[in-house]
């Protein structure tokens, strides 16, 4: 004879079944091999900031991965961005030196393609997508991804990726879906004045249901297969949605330069600081909806099929 309370119990347990099957049956687990492959194939990109010829001071830029076993490199072009140096009249005068840093720990010199610093580099602007390459091969073990078609992924496909975000030293893989599709028209104009448009583009996109944050910039977007040999990179990491990080940069910016200690202090606390460092983690915050840029781009550029 079954109580009362256990019938209630039974019926309990079944909704629970009921709710959690389909989630279950919907997640797909990357495995060891997946994430073992990711986690080889990316690396930290470096910038150093340091005038010092004698003393580089190498800062986080973003993220890239190995797309041959040549140790060449995929990236955004707004990751690389700051290592170019130029003048006031908008003309290039100098790079800064790159490197990257892989799984291991390994800090390895890097530089741009030629390419993409001069005939190369208004398509590599406009598209937000640049190669580079290792000055030599990693000691450790790497992996590279392959690319494939942007147009072969669906709405609602799974994806995945893995990343530096927020300066941290080690990496992070995200899971998620390809949600939405789209076109953009991009524009380059000229850095003399007047400033005057000088190409542009039609470059397609697509918001991903996908938590990133800064330094996420630069990773792959993989396409999960139904194996992990069948994975292939659709596009590169390029914005995170933040209705507010404008705002709160603006804020943390202002704060920063109003000289945010010497303020008044409440409860032991200085106010100033605070509502700086909370407008930073505002302005770095992900709310989970983030966006790539098609790898059939950097493709075109380099010719590669």
């Amino acid at each position: 004879m079954l109580y009362p309370n256990k019938i209630q119990m039974i019926k309990k347990t079944l909704l629970i079944i009921i709710l959690l099957a389909p989630v279950s049956l919907l997640a797909q687990s990357l495995g060891k091999e997946r994430v073992q492959r990711v986690k080889e194939s990316i690396v930290a990109l470096l910038i150093n900031t340091s005038d010092d010829v004698s003393n580089k001071v190498y800062r986080g830029a973003g993220t890239a991965f190995f797309v041959n076993d040549d140790g060449y490199l995929a990236t955004c072009y707004h990751v690389i961005e700051n290592a170019i140096v130029y003048n006031n009249a908008g003309l290039k005068i100098g790079v800064r030196d790159i490197a990257i840093r892989t799984i291991s720990g390994e800090v390895i010199p890097a530089e741009i393609e030629l390419s993409f610093l001069n005939e190369n580099r208004i398509e590599g602007l406009l598209y937000d997508c640049v190669l580079i390459k290792a000055k030599t091969l990693p000691k450790s073990k790497f992996s590279y991804l392959p690319l494939g078609n942007f147009g072969d992924i669906e709405e609602g496909d799974a994806i995945y990726t893995c990343g530096y975000p927020l300066g941290l030293p080690t990496h992070i893989v995200s899971t998620g879906i390809l949600s939405t599709k789209f076109e953009e028209l991009r524009k380059a104009t000229s850095s003399s004045k007047p400033k005057t448009e000088v190409a542009q583009k039609v470059r397609n996109l697509a918001w991903l249901d996908l938590t990133m944050n800064r330094g996420n910039s630069g990773g792959p977007i993989i396409k999960l297969g139904s194996k992990p040999e069948d994975d292939y990179v659709i596009g590169i990491a390029t914005f995170i949605l933040n209705p507010y990080a404008n705002e709160a940069d603006n804020i943390a910016n202002f704060i920063r330069l109003q000289n945010p200690n010497s303020d008044l202090m409440i409860n032991g606390v200085k106010s100033g600081k605070t509502t700086m460092l909370l407008a930073e983690a505002v302005a770095n915050n992900s709310i989970g909806i983030s966006g790539v840029v098609s790898i059939n781009h950097l493709k075109a550029i380099l010719k590669w099929k």
